[in-house]
């Protein structure tokens, strides 16, 4: 008989007095983190090689229209060139060192995402919150066949009219132990 291993909790939760912190870390696809890297050699080939470009071409007189056309191009496809870059290195970023954290105090649950220690962060009044629940992907008509993130839950909260999530792609059990660790601690969620 073969045992199988089974995969370690990514989550690590914490319990003081008062408060509970939950860290997830980002989960790490090294399929698409390698898929990631080689997009952004290719990527930074081409935004440097444009940028050399750049001068030759600001230089350049302008004799006609379609020089022109062409001009507004390089221009435009360089600007979004660069903005798919920087969302490109966030998300390779995100895969290799990001994390979920998520405070949650008497009074408030602070939910931040920290990527190399630069950290967003957003505060919920925790008489605002209700139904801390887990929450399956959504499979659209198209994509009813991809069966990547079966089993792998999110955890969501309602705020308000909102509709929260942190800790994405979770195992089945692991996030339905976060959220019976939550419910436990603060009885109001």
């Amino acid at each position: 008989m073969v045992k199988i291993a089974l995969d370690a909790r990514r989550s690590m939760i914490e319990q003081t007095v008062d408060s509970l912190r939950i860290t997830i870390p980002a989960e790490k696809s090294s399929f698409s983190i390698r898929l990631l890297l080689c997009w952004l050699l290719a990527w930074a080939c081409s935004e440097f090689g444009m940028l050399f470009y750049l001068p030759e071409l600001l230089a350049a007189p302008v004799t006609n229209g379609s020089q022109e056309s062409v001009h507004k191009f390089i221009y435009i496809w360089l600007a979004f060139w660069t903005l798919g870059g920087a969302f490109s290195i966030y998300a390779w970023l995100w895969e290799k060192t990001g994390k979920d954290i998520v405070v949650i105090t008497p009074s408030q649950l602070q939910h931040i995402k920290s990527v190399l220690g630069i950290e967003r962060s957003k505060q919920y009044d925790l008489l605002d919150i209700k139904n801390m629940r887990t929450l399956a992907p959504v499979l659209s008509k198209r994509a009813r066949y991809n069966t990547a993130n079966w089993g792998l839950l999110t955890i969501a909260f309602d705020e308000g009219s909102h509709v929260c999530k942190f800790g994405e792609k979770l195992d089945e059990a692991e996030a339905n132990c976060i959220v019976d660790t939550i419910k436990q601690q603060f009885k109001s969620l």
